[in-house]
């Protein structure tokens, strides 16, 4: 079977786990800098493999925010999207004197090499930061 970057996102709404309006796909060239927070990846030096791998994944649209917007028990999807929580708020400027875990996008603090990203995050740590 060929790689399919949008498998696990079909898999989800057939399971009745999400409806299909609610999964955003890329256009065929993948996700503009205008939709998606480049400049912000680009302040926590992320490569560019990584950029160009969430140009072209679908998202799906942040709903409340709570145990709706489960992938698995506990745990979050996450949107590179412009749009979407945290990026809507951050300044690229900030974010270059940050960590990734400092704004939640990774699981633990430290430096994390420029080929990884989370696609995911742990409901607990959201509910922390807000409290």
């Amino acid at each position: 079977m060929s790689y399919d970057r949008d498998r696990h996102y079909e898999l989800l709404v057939k399971a009745a786990y999400f409806d299909p309006a609610e999964v955003l796909y890329p256009p065929d060239e993948g996700w503009s800098d205008e939709k998606l927070a480049v400049d912000v990846l680009c302040a926590f030096r992320r490569s560019e493999d990584v950029i160009d791998l969430l140009r072209h994944l679908p998202y799906i649209k942040q709903l409340d925010g709570h145990d709706t917007d489960e992938v698995y028990l506990y745990t979050q999807h996450m949107s590179y999207l412009r749009e979407a929580w945290p990026f809507k708020s951050l300044d690229p400027k900030f974010c270059r004197q940050k960590q990734l875990a400092d704004e939640l996008l990774m699981p633990t603090a430290g430096e994390w090499p420029g080929e990884y990203i989370s696609l995911t995050r742990d409901q607990h740590a959201i509910d922390h930061a807000f409290a």
